[in-house]
């Protein structure tokens, strides 16, 4: 179910989400995400080394970040710059020869990070991409295909995905600066701090919010990620990841 949007009826989904640095110049990051209560993990990642780009092994398990383990749920993969980022399952490669998992790997969601629309050159400006949910409720994931993304490639351009954009601050002129505002109570201004709302790919109703996701700093290495369908937990999870390490991108 971690892959899998979320429930309408659920509403709003409030995760926790920390952050463990180590290793030199924190190249073994580890992320986790726990129930709000703290009763137990969902998600943990943790930046795998000597790769040439940024590279998430995600597991529902504590400690155990093996894509041999049944407890392994995907990975999430940046480009050399950070600025695109892949999200997948637990399939096999095309050209793997592991017998554990037949099933063809599929791309569970997309990144993209572009430069800044507001004058705010400390907010980060991305889009993520999701697949396109048919009418019995079953999202299609496209096949990964080597480094091409039938997610990201061109999507801006294409109907058969839902797209979801970073909310802009607003100038306020009281306080002399752009302004976001959270339901839920950011008790740290951070340019990690951000909301998603709906560009594009699926009809919301009369008097429906067009904010689907929203992400905000608590302490130095603890946040609140809050989110709703068509958003499943692991593309949630992988927003924030991404949010955290991209770099913001100026005009």
């Amino acid at each position: 179910m971690l892959i899998k949007p979320v429930p309408k009826q659920l509403g709003n989904v409030s995760l926790i989400m920390t952050r463990h640095k180590s290793g030199i110049g924190n190249m073994q990051t580890k992320f986790r995400l726990y129930n709000n209560n703290n009763s137990g993990i969902l998600l943990n990642s943790k930046k795998k080394i000597a790769c040439k780009t940024s590279y998430h092994l995600v597991s529902s398990a504590f400690e155990q970040l093996d894509k041999k383990k049944e407890s392994f749920v995907g990975k999430i993969r940046a480009d050399s710059s950070k600025h695109s980022y892949h999200i997948y399952d637990n399939g096999s490669s095309k050209h793997s020869t592991s017998l554990k998992n037949t099933q063809s790997r599929r791309e569970l969601c997309a990144i993209a990070h572009r430069k800044n629309a507001s004058q705010n050159s400390f907010i980060k400006s991305f889009d993520c991409i999701l697949p396109q949910i048919d009418e019995e409720g079953v999202q299609m994931c496209p096949e990964a295909k080597g480094e091409f993304s039938e997610l990201a490639d061109g999507y801006e351009t294409s109907t058969n995905h839902i797209v979801m954009q970073t909310v802009e601050p607003k100038w306020n002129d009281k306080l002399q600066q752009y302004v976001l505002n959270f339901g839920s109570d950011a008790d740290t201004k951070s340019v990690k701090n951000f909301k998603l709302e709906l560009k594009s790919g699926i009809e919301v109703g009369s008097g429906e919010s067009h904010e689907f996701l929203e992400f905000c700093k608590h302490e130095e290495d603890k946040f609140e990620l809050t989110f709703r369908w068509p958003f499943s937990v692991m593309a949630a999870f992988s927003a924030a990841v991404s949010a955290i390490e991209a770099p913001v991108l100026n005009k």
